[in-house]
């Protein structure tokens, strides 16, 4: 294929400000990036996938060839409104979107390196589940879609599926979610409730994802086609160093499988389910727990940045210094400036006598009586 006809950018270029009115039309968001050929688009950092977001400079990249290759061309408001989720929703920061795989990181041991992975699976969810319950946009035709264009394999597509047909109440099997045993069911439902009860509390939720899918991707080598072609946040970190990971969250190193959260399984009491009362769980700050440098450098490059281990090493140590510097002692010197005239103002008695300004005096009125017609000059200084 050469690229895409002009026709299918035109019309999905009519459909951005329909997509960006469904969040909000005030958003840092110019209009995307569109690339007629995918050999353009890899060019700009996107490949393997139809469409990415950018965080660091908040750009959306759509690679309208592979759109057709997909089959996915009558889906530009549902593709372009999740791309603009990824902004508005989750990650939406570059701090979050790596304190997210900071998080993922420690709940995949031995699967580390898929952390990104499994964090664009975890806040597509999160942002099509919105889109497809309070919008009622056909979020999940487009999984049909790729069923149809890709080749099927491994077990975390078909759960991932399942748990898709949970959230939005789907016949089974109706998007090609297939569980082999009553295990993996009980895990689609775990991964449905983590969507709805830690919507307000992502951040939390991510940990209990990927501990969910860390058995699945231990023993699957490599990920379906389908679950590649929705890494649209892979890049979103490059080009810019996110401020604060050199600390831990608090609650960062918990090792609580969703099977073992009280909020997923319903015996936890209402008051201390994440978002009660219309509050939020977000976790704070570690005090005095650091990463070390080469965990601070795994999680920049899995966020996207490409950074060589002496550039780590500058950003990181630098970071910790900060808090421990001091200005270098000076004197303060007053500087010289050029008064000017600014107008005037009463003259009351008990004032300097010398200040009244005898000229505006007279000019007012040729009998001087003190406190009604005196005046005194004002003066400025000259910027």
């Amino acid at each position: 294929m050469s690229g895409a006809p002009d026709a299918l950018l035109h019309q999905w270029q009519s459909t951005w400000p329909q997509a960006l009115a469904l969040w909000s039309r005030y958003t840092r968001l110019h209009s995307p990036l569109w690339c007629q050929s995918s050999r353009v688009a890899a060019s700009a950092g996107l490949t393997q996938s139809f469409a990415m977001i950018r965080l660091h400079d908040q750009s959306v990249v759509v690679d309208l060839e592979a759109i057709a290759r997909f089959g996915l061309q009558d889906y530009g408001l549902e593709i372009l409104a999740h791309e603009i989720g990824h902004h508005i929703l989750a990650p939406a920061t570059l701090s979050d979107h790596a304190r997210l795989i900071a998080r993922m990181r420690h709940n995949l041991p031995g699967c580390e390196a898929r952390a990104p992975l499994v964090a664009n699976l975890y806040t597509d969810l999160l942002i099509n589940h919105r889109l497809q319950h309070q919008h009622g946009l056909r979020m999940a035709d487009i999984y049909q879609c790729l069923n149809r264009t890709t080749a099927p394999g491994g077990r975390v597509w078909p759960l991932y599926l399942r748990i898709c047909e949970m959230l939005w109440q789907r016949e089974r099997q109706s998007l090609g979610g297939v569980t082999d045993s009553a295990a993996m069911e009980g895990d689609a439902w775990l991964g449905a409730r983590i969507i709805k009860v830690y919507a307000q509390d992502w951040l939390t939720g991510g940990s209990r994802f990927a501990a969910l899918l860390l058995p699945y991707l231990l023993h699957e080598e490599a990920l379906a086609e389908s679950v590649l072609a929705l890494a649209d946040t892979r890049e979103a970190g490059g080009g810019q160093i996110p401020p604060g990971l050199i600390s831990k969250d608090e609650g960062e190193d918990e090792d609580v499988h969703p099977a073992q959260d009280p909020a997923l399984t319903g015996t936890a009491p209402a008051a201390t389910a994440p978002g009660a009362n219309g509050t939020t769980s977000a976790p704070g700050r570690g005090a005095g727990q650091f990463r070390e440098p080469f965990e601070y450098g795994e999680i920049l490059r899995a966020a996207g940045l490409k950074l060589s281990d002496q550039e780590i090493a500058i950003r990181y140590y630098r970071e910790r210094a900060i808090p421990w510097l001091v200005s270098f002692p000076g004197r303060e010197q007053p500087a010289a400036q050029e008064l000017i005239p600014e107008g005037t103002r009463h003259w009351e008695p008990g004032e300097p006598l010398e200040a009244i300004d005898w000229f505006g005096t007279l000019a007012i009125s040729p009998v001087v009586i003190p406190g009604f017609t005196t005046v005194q000059r004002q003066w400025g200084e000259a910027s």
